[in-house]
């Protein structure tokens, strides 16, 4: 599933190049028939006719490519929106993680260093009472991003 999720934008930028070039081929066709009309005195009326249907369908043709050109368009940015929509939800948990444990890392790292002179050390309860802020802190923090409905 994850192979077929990297090749599918290739796929619709693919079909997109594909798309988005209809003046390449139909507008070749189109011609203005009364010129011709006048040039070829041999034509009779019928074969104008089937011209003149034909440039009508050339020309319908065109406007469809046009409208699945504009389709595809749609289809290209909503996929990206997709993509963003899902990426920014991504960031968002991360940026909450992190949150939740700078500060954790912070205080760690503040009574792991070796000093002397630093009261909680030198407690009995002290290791405890460090244990229960860290726990507090990454409590109050996942409880305050919950009651903001962030997590």
């Amino acid at each position: 599933r994850q192979y077929r999720r990297k090749k599918r934008p290739k796929r619709i930028t693919l079909s997109g190049n594909y798309f988005f070039n209809p003046n390449s081929d139909s507008l070749t066709h189109r011609w203005p028939l009364g010129s011709t009309q006048e040039k070829a005195p041999l034509f009779n009326e019928y074969i104008f006719m089937y011209f003149k249907d034909l440039n009508d369908h050339i020309i319908l043709l065109h406007d469809r490519i046009d409208t699945y050109c504009d389709l595809l368009s749609s289809l290209i940015s909503f996929y990206v929106i997709l993509n963003e929509a899902e990426m920014n939800r991504i960031m968002t948990f991360l940026t909450l993680v992190s949150i939740i444990f700078i500060p954790l890392t912070f205080f760690c790292g503040l009574f792991s260093m070796n000093f002397r002179h630093m009261p909680p050390l030198q407690w009995y309860y002290g290791y405890f009472f460090i244990l229960t802020i860290l726990g507090a802190c990454g409590i109050l923090t996942i409880t305050f991003f919950k009651w903001k409905k962030w997590l």
